[in-house]
């Protein structure tokens, strides 16, 4: 299958634990709504996404934006420098990846799975 590349591997330890990432990544699972919420990949479920994420848009405009700005900055500052220093190992690591023969013929049996069902 397709690996996720280390950077999303990183932000996903950070956001969920060391652990519970590499089960994750590890198994490609698919997270319950109710799993998501209890592992701390999302902060919270809402019957109405679209007003929620408007609450949630007002809430955060409230907060001046350079500070915003600067808390931002400094939680991301590595990661950010980190990606600028792998650009390239990591467009060559995705080209391996889906150049590899397997990931060629997942992809497609992929495809062909989504193709039949739209029949």
């Amino acid at each position: 299958g397709i690996a996720a590349p280390y950077w999303l591997a990183d932000l996903f330890a950070r956001t969920i634990g060391p652990r519970e990432a590499e089960v994750g990544l590890g198994l490609g699972k698919m997270y319950s709504p109710q799993e998501a919420l209890e592992i701390g990949l999302v902060d919270e479920l809402s019957e109405d996404v679209s007003k929620r994420c408007v609450e949630v848009a007002e809430e955060w405009s409230k907060v001046p934006h350079r500070g915003r700005s600067l808390a931002k900055a400094m939680t991301r500052r590595a990661l950010a420098e980190e990606l600028v220093r792998r650009k390239q190992e990591d467009i060559e690591w995705f080209e391996g990846m889906v150049e590899d023969e397997a990931v060629q013929r997942g992809i497609g049996e992929y495809l062909a799975a989504l193709s039949s069902k739209k029949k």
